[in-house]
């Protein structure tokens, strides 16, 4: 099932790279009915497609394209992060 997550998140982020850039959002469920909201865009401004997640309990996940895809490199809980509002 992570195999799964980890490979739909990079087509989203190479779908939304060869839509030059264009920031795109969507929402979809996971395991367990926990509603995540995914967008992609530069998110440390190295002009390459980076993502984000917004999870069901508030916690904000970055996984930056600059070091290629697979595993989060900065987690936020709800407290930490005022940038989404729950």
């Amino acid at each position: 099932m992570k195999k799964i997550k980890i490979l739909s998140l990079i087509l989203l982020a190479l779908v939304v790279q060869a839509l030059s850039n264009t920031q795109f959002k969507a929402s979809y469920v996971h395991s367990a009915n926990a509603k995540v909201t995914s967008v992609a865009g530069d998110f440390d401004g190295d002009r390459k497609t980076d993502l984000l997640e917004k999870t069901g309990d508030g916690r904000v996940l970055i996984d930056y394209a600059k070091n290629g895809f697979g595993s989060w490199d900065q987690i936020y809980n709800r407290y930490l992060f005022k940038m989404f509002n729950d």
